[in-house]
């Protein structure tokens, strides 16, 4: 009797078929990813507060044997293998140029060093990178970015409320290393406060008949503070003189040199030979930015004392 061939040689004709459709059919890890997902070959990390850890970036695009690559990152939740690049702070800190204080309110665009060139460039051909959105600077007067190693600078574009910009608003560079990673690198960036708007409020004194400017008035100036109209000069709460008294000269003038605001000007002596007005307080002269360059006036008239049949005054 012949052998059995085919019992003999159908096991592993059976076993090799078999595992060549399990092995066609069996799932891709490549294949399973979404074909119009978005590929990063570097983290962009967003800002952080003082004690947060870094987080993990998601995965770059999968190798030629459809695996996918860990994660780039140094430490972080369950998944997140490594180790990647080392990641570091780089911060900025806002301060006034006079007095050190922190300033919040600045807006900062952070940058990272990518075309080779010193210093930083924001247009062109080949700007260097900026690095996500600005940041605005908190009470502390800081701005802080966690990213891997490399050349950064903070470029400011709106200085706090009261303060200039710098004539060179971009400081940096910022060198972050491997070595220096851990404590990360900070540049300091002082503003100096805008200074305020000053103009002349002035009072101009007159014969009440002739208009003829007099000298030799006496007048105190005050600044509105209290926020009550009209002029307060006693009680609880006053508003502020503003300076000494001032006496007018022949042509009739005083004048003062404030910030804007609103002003008052107040008759404390009448010149020679004429009465106090009945009202001696003169204003309210509010000073603005729109006319702080040419200033504001108010006239004073005085009328001469009366004059019995006899002379005497």
């Amino acid at each position: 009797m012949a052998p059995n061939v085919f019992r003999r040689s159908w096991r592993p004709w059976f076993l090799g078929t078999a595992a060549a459709g399990l092995m066609l059919s069996a799932p891709s890890y490549a294949a399973a990813a979404e074909p119009a997902a978005v590929v990063r070959d570097r983290p962009v990390l967003a800002d952080r507060t003082a004690g947060s850890t870094a987080g993990c970036p998601d995965h770059a695009v999968a190798d030629g044997w459809g695996a996918c690559p860990p994660p780039r990152c140094e430490t972080g939740p369950p998944g997140c293998e490594g180790p990647g690049a080392p990641l570091g702070d780089v911060r900025v800190v806002k301060v006034d140029a006079s007095t050190g204080a922190p300033l919040g309110g600045a807006v900062f665009q952070p940058w990272e060093e990518t075309n080779g060139i010193p210093g930083l460039q924001t247009t062109g051909i080949d700007p260097d990178t900026p690095l996500g959105a600005a940041c605005t600077t908190a009470t502390d007067g800081t701005c802080t970015r966690t990213v891997e190693t490399g050349t950064y600078y903070w470029q400011e574009t709106q200085a706090p409320p009261g303060y200039d910009l710098p004539a060179d608003p971009v400081f940096g560079p910022l060198v972050l290393t491997e070595e220096n990673a851990a404590e990360g690198v900070t540049v300091t960036a002082a503003n100096t406060p805008t200074p305020p708007t000053t103009g002349d409020v002035t009072v101009v004194k007159e014969n009440g008949l002739t208009g003829a400017p007099l000298g030799g008035a006496v007048f105190q100036p005050w600044e509105e503070t209290n926020g009550i109209p009209g002029l307060q000069t006693t009680g609880i709460d006053p508003d502020t003189s503003v300076g000494a008294a001032c006496t007018t000269a022949n042509d009739g003038t005083c004048t003062r040199t404030v910030e804007t605001g609103t002003y008052y000007w107040q008759e404390t002596q009448a010149p020679p030979g004429y009465d106090l007005p009945a009202d001696p307080v003169f204003g309210p002269l509010v000073l603005t930015e729109e006319n702080a360059a040419e200033g504001v006036t108010v006239t004073a008239a005085n009328t001469p004392s009366a004059v019995t049949a006899g002379g005497a005054v």
